[in-house]
């Protein structure tokens, strides 16, 4: 495992991939044919990138891809990179890089979860070096890269939400859990979730709902 990473968080498929996109009934069904399609398409293209503003899913994305890029493409590398604001937090990124790099198998994958974080001459090198030493890279961006195939665009919609925010809500025997699950829930219907563009915010917001609902249930007891 290399310094500085780990870790991965859903989107819309690029209608010109031709791939289903998740929230499409092909793709909930058999999420196997989908990795393997978006595989193929970084097998072919090599260097890959999914493009999205911060929050959209991006690094969900990845996870989910995860266990099939390591089946696929193994002995490779998953680098999430810290933002970078300042020269010296700029090399570290790039020293980070530079050791997965080396240490990375011919035929694996360089997974980098942030690469707007690393200047565009650095992202350009690794593209230049994967294809090289027959490696591949995919990267996430909030922006297209030169270099690199933009295999998905990661976006938001009302309905994809509900569906996250459903699967993040317990599901157990405890008797507060309907209850926190109904009390959320009613939360959500009241915002406007055309008008939501970072779903970071709206964890945060539906955090603070449900300490708040669990903190006045502990006090009736």
């Amino acid at each position: 495992m290399c310094p500085g990473a780990l870790v991965f968080r859903l989107l819309k498929a690029d209608p010109a991939s031709g791939a289903p996109a998740v929230g499409d009934p092909a793709a909930e069904k058999a999420p196997p044919a989908f990795n393997e399609s978006f595989i193929a398409q970084l097998r072919k293209s090599r260097c890959g990138v999914i493009v999205g503003n911060h929050g959209t899913g991006k690094s969900t994305l990845l996870r989910e891809l995860a266990g099939q890029l390591e089946l696929d493409m193994p002995g490779g590398a998953w680098v999430q990179l810290t933002q970078s604001n300042h020269l010296s937090e700029i090399l570290s990124n790039v020293r980070t890089l530079t050791q997965c790099l080396r240490t990375a198998a011919s035929g694996g994958v360089i997974v980098i979860d942030g690469a707007e974080q690393i200047p565009a001459l650095v992202r350009r090198w690794i593209a230049w070096r994967c294809r090289r030493h027959q490696q591949f890279v995919l990267a996430t961006s909030h922006h297209d890269i030169t270099g690199y195939e933009t295999l998905y665009r990661t976006g938001l919609t009302p309905g994809l939400i509900a569906e996250l925010v459903d699967d993040l809500l317990p599901d157990s025997t405890d008797e507060t859990s309907p209850t926190l699950r109904s009390h959320v829930q009613d939360h959500l219907r009241t915002l406007n979730l055309d008008e939501i563009k970072n779903l970071r915010d709206l964890w945060d917001d539906l955090y603070e709902v449900a300490e708040s609902f669990q903190g006045g249930q502990r006090q009736r007891v």
